[in-house]
C-alpha cells in the first residue's frame, strides 16, 4: 500500500522530467517485485488468485495507469510547443488517486467482512480462532 501511494509523489515532479518519473516508478516495481517473490515461497500454493495476487496485480496496473498518465502528459507538452499541460494531468491525479482510495476502502471492507464470518463460523463450529489459526498453519507446514 505505501509504495504504490508514493508513486502519487511523482506528480510534483515537472510534466517535461518524463525520464526521472519513469526511473522512479521503475524502482519502485522493482520493490514491490522483490516483495512478492520474498513473500510468495511462505504462502500456501493454491491454483486460484487469493486477494494478496488480486491486490498485488491492481498495485501493478495503477503502476500502469500512472506510468500512461505521464506519456500522456509528455507527449502532449511536446504537441503543444512545449506548453505545461498541468491542468489535465491535475485532473488525472485526481481521478486515480480517487480510484486508488476507493479501491482501498472497498479490499479493507471485504477483508473485514471476511475475517468477521470466517469468526462467526469458528464460533458456529466451537472452535476458537487460535485454535483454528494454529491447525491451518500446521497444515501448510506439512503441504510444504
Amino acid at each position: 500500500f505505501f509504495l504504490t501511494t508514493l508513486m502519487f509523489s511523482f506528480f510534483l515532479l515537472e510534466s517535461h522530467q518524463f525520464t526521472a518519473r519513469l526511473v522512479d516508478i521503475l524502482k519502485i516495481v522493482l520493490t514491490q517485485t522483490t516483495f512478492r517473490f520474498s513473500v510468495e515461497h511462505r504462502l500456501p500454493k493454491v491454483k486460484h488468485w487469493t486477494p494478496f495476487d488480486i491486490y498485488v496485480a491492481s498495485c501493478q496496473l495503477l503502476c500502469c495507469c500512472i506510468v500512461g498518465t505521464f506519456l500522456s502528459s509528455h507527449l502532449a507538452m511536446q504537441d503543444n510547443g512545449g506548453q505545461c499541460t498541468s491542468q489535465t494531468e491535475h485532473n488525472l491525479l485526481l481521478c486515480l488517486l480517487s480510484a486508488w482510495i476507493l479501491w482501498n476502502i472497498g479490499f479493507a471492507l471485504r477483508a473485514g467482512y471476511a475475517v468477521s464470518s470466517e469468526k462467526r463460523r469458528c464460533m458456529a463450529e466451537g472452535e476458537s480462532m487460535v485454535a483454528r489459526s494454529k491447525r491451518v498453519s500446521d497444515m501448510v507446514r506439512k503441504s510444504f
